[in-house]
């Protein structure tokens, strides 16, 4: 199935063999899901100092990742000699980097079901695999990466058309040689419809939205345990959305973990919350939820938390008849959004997701068009108003990228 078909919310069942694994597990009908416009990546790090290299996930056809050089101080993309790297896996989506930028992971749904992982060259920047894919649940869609690089988890969105047995795999990570150990107890039941997952930035809690057309959209809450990385339900989890229809993104943390974002990828509105330092439990703050653009795909929260970026598009397939920016204040007291004057900012191409670099100097995009190459675009982001202004032209990715990854 296309990127583009998924970003439409086709969803069309086809019945693959699993790959075998290494832990004994009876072989299951995949059901190649998607809703890609369902928001369930944001592969992207917000770290606080100007990434050294941007990786940028290239969904199929064949699946690759593109790699490029950050220049200090514009923050313009030079690609590296060799990009896009192929990718031993099927269709790549969610990827995630640990934190000494030595490994990268990718999930890889279609026939394989399993995370890629790949070795990072730190003075080169070129990608090379480690081992073969490690084997988890079905479709497997979002990754994220504990305790700077300790422990990996990735979020398996089911079978079915309806996503039921939805999961999150988790696994030790190897520091020496970046291969993966299943953690006792993984995978862990996340529900039905699993479309969004993210850690909050203290790798405390893991929050897992759920929910499409035909399913009833909630947030499960997960306790990370520290000394072992198993998962817990926190008490309540999981808690009932607002909007029972909507199909919630990768969640976004304030800095602080004191609040929370959510993207209705159907409704293309922005959800906030309050997350009980304690419990994590979420409260919805007054006035959300806020309207972001024509057809939303992902968020970004600014390293200083004071700006919340969507990216929009108008249509996907075909042509690409532009897209959008949508930027907000973020009110540090109450937690509430507000556009800023000019959002949304109209673009010629169709950003599908986006990351923050540079201390919340620098955004990037990427687009695409069905059946075409995409591109990733360099933004200044004013560091009063937070409007995005672009940097020089676009610089070509692979066919139909979906994610942005920083390594420093």
């Amino acid at each position: 199935m296309g990127l583009d078909e998924w970003a439409r919310g086709r969803w069309r069942g086809l019945a693959v063999p699993r790959r075998p694994s290494g832990k004994k597990r009876p072989h299951k009908i995949v059901a190649a899901l998607g809703a890609l416009a369902a928001g369930a990546l944001l592969g992207a790090l917000a770290p606080a100092a100007l990434a050294e290299r941007v990786y940028v996930t290239n969904f199929f056809d064949p699946p690759s990742i593109s790699a490029y050089d950050v220049a200090k101080p514009t923050g313009t993309l030079t690609e590296i000699a060799g990009s896009p790297f192929s990718v031993n896996a099927g269709q790549i989506i969610g990827t995630s980097a640990t934190a000494n930028g030595k490994y990268l992971y990718t999930a890889s749904s279609d026939s394989t079901d399993a995370v890629a992982s790949l070795r990072v060259n730190r003075k080169t920047g070129a990608l090379t695999d480690i081992a073969s894919p490690f084997s988890v649940e079905d479709n497997p869609f979002q990754t994220a990466i504990a305790q700077g690089g300790k422990r990996l988890y990735v979020m398996n969105q089911g079978i079915s058309v309806q996503s039921v047995n939805g999961s999150i795999s988790a696994f030790d990570i190897d520091p020496r040689t970046g291969e993966l150990d299943e953690i006792e107890g993984s995978p862990f039941d996340a529900g039905n419809g699993t479309s969004g997952m993210a850690l909050t930035p203290n790798g405390k809690y893991l929050y897992v939205g759920a929910g499409n057309a035909q399913l009833v959209a909630a947030m499960f809450v997960f306790r990370v345990d520290r000394r072992t990385g198993r998962l817990t339900q926190v008490v309540g989890s999981p808690f009932e959305l607002p909007d029972p229809a909507m199909t919630p993104g990768n969640p976004a943390f304030s800095s602080d973990g004191r609040r929370m974002y959510l993207l209705d990828t159907l409704g293309s509105v922005v959800w906030a919350f309050d997350l009980d330092k304690r419990s994590g439990v979420p409260t919805q703050i007054p006035g959300a939820p806020y309207s972001a653009g024509p057809v939303s795909d992902n968020l970004a929260l600014s390293p200083n938390g004071k700006h919340l970026y969507v990216v929009n598009f108008v249509a996907a397939n075909p042509p690409c008849e532009g897209g959008s920016i949508s930027v907000f204040d973020v009110n540090r007291r109450t937690g509430a959004l507000n556009a800023i004057s000019g959002s949304p900012f109209p673009q010629t191409t169709c950003p599908f997701n986006l990351g923050i670099s540079g201390g919340g100097r620098f955004l990037y995009t990427v687009s695409w068009l069905a059946g075409q190459n995409g591109n990733i675009s360099t933004f200044e982001l004013d560091q009063q108003t937070g409007a995005p202004s672009l940097v020089g032209s676009p610089l070509a990715a692979g066919l139909q990228p979906a994610t942005v990854t920083f390594v420093r």
